[in-house]
């Protein structure tokens, strides 16, 4: 689902077209008025005139957009593409968090997907070879393999289980799962 700009980032929008607008001041017509400029703009940059119109793959196109009339480097699209995408991301980032490594990796998806993987191959290149199910069963299995071998290394150094900090009671896992997962807040 494609959300609409937030309000910060349509104030975000509307700073930098005032900063482009100030900059190229000298060159507008003189009866051009900021929200003509920014709408005028917007319009060039995403083909929309309404900063209420534009979604979230709208936003680093404006800013890129004014950003240039006011010489700042443009910003980096760091939104994943798609769901394979961000899934595949999640596994990255569990194999790190867990520091497994790419070639250990390689050989659960071999085993459990049965998919002629090289054992040299990136993580990238692993998700590549799997659909976004497999990722989330990879991902499951990662997890429970990394939890594991936490588990291991603290009882083997004699030292408390580690617990799962979260952000808010609304981000722990539900009931008796808190409990599996020994999180706390």
């Amino acid at each position: 689902m494609i959300h609409p700009l937030s309000k910060r980032q349509m104030a975000v929008i509307c700073q930098l077209a005032g900063r482009a607008y100030k900059a190229l001041a000298p060159a507008l017509d003189a009866d051009m008025s900021l929200d003509d400029f920014r709408h005028a703009e917007l319009l060039q940059a995403v083909g929309s005139n309404s900063l209420r119109a534009c979604d979230q793959r709208d936003y680093v196109r404006a800013c890129n957009h004014f950003r240039a009339y006011i010489s700042l480097p443009p910003m980096g699209d760091r939104t994943h593409q798609g769901n394979h995408a961000r899934k595949a991301w999640c596994v990255q980032d569990a194999a790190a968090r867990y520091e497994l490594t790419p070639a250990y990796v390689a050989a659960i998806v071999r085993d459990k997907f049965a998919l002629d993987v090289p054992p040299c191959a990136s993580l990238a290149e692993i998700c590549g070879y799997l659909t976004p199910d497999q990722l989330d069963q990879l991902l499951y299995t990662i997890t429970s393999r990394g939890r594991r071998k936490v588990r291991q290394t603290s009882r083997d150094l004699d030292l408390p289980l580690p617990t799962e900090h979260h952000a808010s009671p609304a981000t722990l896992p539900p009931g008796g799962l808190a409990d599996h997962f020994r999180a706390t807040t």
